[in-house]
């Protein structure tokens, strides 16, 4: 992540959701097309959640058709536009070498649709609890406290010793570095709108963490009496 930031557009990096939204309102139909196409699935992560995905630029921010466009996830797109997004506090840098930035982003999705129901088929609080202390470890290994921080350390680190040794360097870290999206951090509900899991429209954003949810509820509808009764027959059989 960090090396390829020493690589991409400053341009890109930054973009807004104003900018976003400006680029897009105008061919609202291609936009469209291209959900129906994707199937509302994101094409980094893999997931779904329907009728909350955007619209991800393949060659360049500029007008274009479906076939430059792609379906993406807000928690992936937030990386897309990473200093944007560290300068929002939507991303929490953590410690996880063992798991990829796109199983992060499945469980975080996980999370966000379970955490607020009342029957869950996995212990989200469990999960929440271990990205906290992660998030906690990664502190203690790189003293920085957030994304934005971790940026500038970053690309101050390129300017003091060079490009080539920044770059070394980087690599190192990426190899466990990886964001989490503070929408699914425990005190979620303490950040500001622009923060959280979001859409901007003329009245300014709006939360939208509740209805996304929902939408993967309904979507995955887990039968919970097949799965109590398949864990109840596999520890039968371990018995």
């Amino acid at each position: 992540m960090l090396a390829d930031m020493m690589r991409s557009s400053l341009v890109t990096m930054n973009l807004r959701v104003l900018d976003h939204a400006a680029l897009l309102v105008p061919q609202a139909a291609d936009c469209a097309a291209v959900f129906a196409r994707d199937k509302d699935r994101c094409h980094v992560c893999g997931f779904r959640v329907p009728g909350m995905m955007e619209i991800d630029h393949l060659k360049g921010h500029r007008k274009c058709g479906p076939e430059a466009m792609a379906c993406i996830c807000q928690f992936c797109h937030n990386l897309r536009h990473p200093l944007w997004a560290g300068a929002r506090k939507r991303i929490v840098p953590v410690f996880a070498p063992d798991l990829t930035q796109e199983d992060l982003h499945r469980l975080a999705w996980v999370v966000l649709a379970w955490r607020d129901a009342g029957e869950a088929p996995v212990d989200v609080s469990g999960i929440r609890a271990d990205i906290a202390a992660r998030h906690d470890r990664l502190k203690e290994i790189l003293g920085c406290i957030d994304a934005e921080s971790l940026f500038e350390a970053a690309f101050s680190l390129r300017d003091m010793v060079g490009e080539k040794q920044a770059m070394e360097t980087l690599m190192r870290v990426d190899q466990y570095l990886r964001f989490w999206p503070a929408e699914v951090m425990p005190g979620h509900e303490n950040l500001l709108k622009g923060s959280r899991l979001s859409t901007w429209s003329l009245g300014g954003y709006k939360v939208i963490a509740q209805m996304a949810a929902r939408a993967i509820r309904e979507d995955t509808n887990p039968d919970f009496e097949k799965i109590r009764a398949a864990a109840a027959s596999m520890a039968e059989q371990q018995g």
